[in-house]
């Protein structure tokens, strides 16, 4: 099982997946599989809350993308959803 760590996070990759860096988003894939997860991080000198998560992804947000802002280790943390072009 590979890894992949950037910017103070870390993310263990399964069997045969992938990681790329490019235009300053890491992305995720199977080579064989229809998708990628694409990781955006962000760190403050502060708490980041909800209030700043949404403040991000207001753009996408705005267009219709559903979002859900959950707590996890003390950390506010906001799962966006959005298809453009059929593509989810």
């Amino acid at each position: 099982m590979g890894k992949y760590t950037e910017n103070g996070w870390e993310i263990s990759l399964a069997e045969n997946w992938q990681s790329e860096f490019e235009e300053g988003l890491p992305t995720i894939y199977h080579p064989d599989g229809y998708g990628a997860i694409q990781i955006n991080s962000f760190s403050k000198d502060n708490v980041v809350n909800e209030d700043d998560l949404i403040d991000l992804a207001n753009d996408h947000i705005e267009a219709g993308a559903k979002y859900k802002v959950y707590e996890q280790n003390d950390s506010s943390v906001l799962t966006l959803a959005f298809g453009h072009e059929d593509i989810f």
